[in-house]
């Protein structure tokens, strides 16, 4: 998603440009203005621009755990969470306790309330309008242990059967929780054992994988297309060693992720090319550049650049250049030994930044320090992980580091928060990039 870059000023913080930064891109030089503001809310899980092209925050605070008082798990203990939305005006508004943020499409955020005692999940959508937030009457229930997700790069949500037994069907949603389609991608057999989707353009890709126990050698990968009744277009491929673990878009292709390989598909679903390579199946693992000639992926400890015309390797960087230059007391990792004991070195963000034609990697030293680790009510000390010492790291589409910038970020983060709650994003815009922390924002534009 493209942004546009704003200066705001707020009661909170004041956006003022202090110093420029000067890159050498290939022997042209680009100045960047970099200015700071403050963040109205901390343990942030995403950010966004609403249809005014205000900031949204939404935020997650967790309070230890609970003892559940009804229902089949009376007596187990639960997280309790509170999430909402900010502004940078300071305003905010709070979703229902233990009711969870899934996602935003335009302008309408989409949550889910989980219910206990029916074992049911509610699905909830709220439009907002000039930093108003208004909940919709339009909800879903489905069984608990059932999932509605965003389709990556789309307007829609999938709804998906799969639980501790294979799926059987999925349906796909509109953004005003329509179900435009129902799916059934294995009829009269015994289901899907995992699913991954995205979409390219007008089209919804979405991978099925058998369940273990069908006999059939095979998976199949389907295209919805939306601007023609939701048509699908089906095409199977012998399975050897699928086991898919993401599916990430570009304008028009994607990539699908999988153990020990690669697969690159149109938005027809039809397979390009496969690579035996062992890559990240993170969220931003790889990025292509705009003229879709170069595909940059994180696999077996390096950055690595491919064709996308075949999938053939052109370069390969390994992340320890990165972690050797920042950091002196980095060790590269014994692959026969298990790292127990930190301080660790991380990947926080990776993407594109096309407005400057580089390529932008956040990194950290993490270190965890316990808490006491009960679960009793009243009486949980989480412990937690402190991130620090960040840069990012800006390489051409050579391979080579143009820069690497200190950034002034550092905060604690709680077990129980971590997994939704992120040290650093980067965002990318038409006019440079964004790194949106804990408690500030740096604006980095030309």
């Amino acid at each position: 998603m493209k942004y546009i870059l704003l200066c705001i000023i707020a009661a909170i913080g004041i956006s003022a440009f202090s110093q420029n930064i000067e890159l050498n891109v290939k022997g042209q030089i680009i100045e960047l203005k970099t200015s700071s503001t403050q963040t109205p809310i901390e343990n942030i899980v995403d950010v966004f621009k609403d249809k005014e092209g205000n900031d949204v925050f939404v935020y997650h605070n967790h309070f230890g755990y609970k003892k559940i008082t009804e229902g089949q798990f009376s007596g187990n203990m639960v997280s309790s969470i509170k999430e909402g939305i900010a502004f940078m005006d300071g305003s905010r508004f709070e979703f229902d306790e233990d009711e969870r943020y899934i996602c935003n499409i335009d302008g309408m955020v989409y949550t889910e309330k989980r219910d206990l005692s029916e074992m049911k999940k509610h699905i909830y959508v709220y439009s907002i309008n000039n930093r108003s937030v208004t909940k919709l009457t339009n909800t879903i229930t489905i069984d608990y242990y059932f999932s509605i997700t965003k389709i990556s790069n789309g307007n829609y949500l999938i709804f998906s059967d799969l639980s501790d037994v294979p799926g059987g069907i999925i349906r796909i949603y509109d953004s005003s929780l329509n179900n435009v389609l129902i799916h059934e991608p294995f009829s009269g057999v015994l289901g899907y054992n995992e699913l991954h989707y995205t979409q390219i353009g007008s089209n919804i890709i979405i991978s099925f994988e058998r369940d273990f126990q069908d006999k059939i050698n095979s998976y199949k990968v389907v295209s919805v297309d939306t601007q023609n009744g939701y048509s699908i277009k089906e095409n199977f491929y012998e399975k050897t060693f699928f086991n898919a673990q993401n599916f990430i878009p570009f304008s028009s292709h994607a990539l699908l992720i999988c153990v020990n390989e690669i697969q690159l598909f149109n938005e027809m679903g039809e397979r390009i090319w496969t690579k035996k390579i062992s890559a990240s199946p993170s969220e931003f693992s790889s990025t292509t550049n705009k003229t879709e000639d170069r595909l940059f992926i994180i696999a077996e400890g390096s950055i690595v650049c491919l064709s996308m015309i075949d999938g053939s390797e052109i370069w390969r960087k390994p992340l320890s250049d990165i972690y050797r230059k920042l950091y002196p007391e980095y060790v590269e990792p014994d692959i026969n030994r298990l790292q127990t004991k930190g301080p660790f070195y991380r990947l926080l963000d990776h993407r594109l930044i096309y407005s400057l034609d580089l390529i932008g990697f956040l990194s950290a030293k993490r270190v965890e320090t316990s808490g006491s680790g009960t679960l009793y009510e009243g009486t949980f000390t989480p412990g937690k992980v402190n991130f620090s010492d960040f840069f990012l790291t800006l390489y051409d589409y050579d391979g080579v580091i143009v820069d690497q910038i200190p950034l002034s970020f550092t905060d604690d983060f709680k077990f129980g928060s971590s997994g939704r709650v992120k040290p650093l994003m980067l965002e990318v815009n038409d006019n440079g990039f964004r790194i949106i922390g804990n408690q500030k924002i740096s604006s980095y534009e030309k």
